[in-house]
């Protein structure tokens, strides 16, 4: 997966530079501002690719609990969790892959703890019946032992809204990305007409 992100990076961005050198002469500031547009988009896909790649999970389990080490950009996060805090191991479908006619489903495996936190230990586990084996032979390094702790929490299914501060913000984006636009077309076509620019402008303004 994190090839194929890779892959339709730099598909954007061959694309955007073909596509959009065709109209530099014709409207150059529209065009270079969507052309920046496609190169961000493209970038977010190739560092989106770039976590995939350099990110790492272990996961130990013994008598005493699970060990979680985490490696992201090189930055080691480790995490521990006591046996007698585990409610459960569940595993959850967090992606999949087309290539032709085959399709891959890809699963997760997540930790339940009795505070209702929800810890993944395992991604990348293909297929269903692959999750389930792994999530058994977790549930057995525990000990026989073991016992699932109370789940103290009820609510850790429900999503959290979101913050009032981030919706206005998105939200003044778009209307800035459209004035941008908007913007940037005028003054192309202020270069091209004056006339049609004043035009274009009592339709608008």
């Amino acid at each position: 997966m994190a090839f194929t992100l890779m892959l339709c990076s730099a598909f954007f961005a061959i694309f955007a530079y073909f596509f959009f050198s065709g109209f530099s002469d014709f409207l150059p500031t529209t065009t270079s501002l969507m052309a920046i547009y496609v190169y961000l988009i493209a970038l977010a896909l190739f560092l989106a690719g770039l976590f995939l790649i350099t990110n790492s999970l272990t996961t130990k389990i013994n008598l005493m609990g699970v060990s979680k080490q985490q490696r992201i950009f090189g930055f080691l996060l480790e995490e521990k969790i006591a046996a007698k805090d585990i409610v459960d191991i569940i595993s959850e479908k967090n992606g999949s892959s087309t290539y032709g006619k085959t399709t891959k489903v890809w699963f997760c495996l997540k930790l339940l703890t009795r505070e209702g936190k929800n810890i993944e230990i395992g991604d990348n586990l293909e297929g269903q019946s692959y999750a389930e084996k792994i999530r058994q032979e977790m549930l057995s390094a525990l000990g026989l032992s073991w016992q699932a702790a109370t789940l103290e929490t009820q609510n850790t299914n429900q999503k959290r809204p979101i913050p009032a501060w981030l919706g206005f913000g998105l939200r003044l984006m778009g209307k800035l990305l459209s004035y941008t636009f908007f913007i940037a077309f005028i003054y192309d076509m202020y270069l091209l007409s004056p006339e049609a620019t004043e035009f274009i402008s009592k339709l608008f303004l």
